[in-house]
């Protein structure tokens, strides 16, 4: 079981990890870039601000490892807050933080890989056989 949900952890960072730096190389080179303004080109800093992001995130969905209780398991609304609580909150403070006008949305549009790989998994985890499915809420 401890294993079952390392692979989900591991697999869930990684699948977005790589989804997210693709979503990242596909908004920069939609870009347009204007010849005539001399500027310093600083948009490749939105690779740091993803990692970091994603880092985060995937700290986030440590609490998965209470699935180990079953209790908490065989319960879906415990195990969909173990899963969903703390990444979405973690969306919800960081998101307002990012003031400049260019990056407005752009870490909605960051954790929209995560959540779908996450939903995934969650969404396997609860088909598998460690779930219970008589004591299942």
């Amino acid at each position: 079981m401890k294993l079952y949900l390392l692979k989900i952890w591991g697999l869930t960072s990684l699948i977005s990890c790589l989804a997210e730096m693709l979503l990242i190389f596909v908004m920069l080179s939609m870009e347009t870039i204007d010849n005539n303004v001399r500027h310093c080109d600083m948009s490749a800093l939105l690779y740091p601000i993803g990692i970091i992001y994603y880092t985060i995130l995937s700290i986030g969905i440590i609490p998965i490892f209470i699935n180990l209780n079953k209790r908490i398991r065989n319960n879906f609304y415990y195990s969909l807050a173990s899963f969903f609580l703390i990444p979405t909150l973690i969306v919800l403070v960081l998101e307002p933080l990012s003031y400049d006008i260019r990056t407005v949305g752009v870490l909605y549009i960051l954790s929209i890989p995560f959540f779908i790989t996450l939903t995934s998994f969650f969404w396997i985890f609860r088909k598998s056989r460690f779930v219970n499915k008589k004591e299942a809420a």
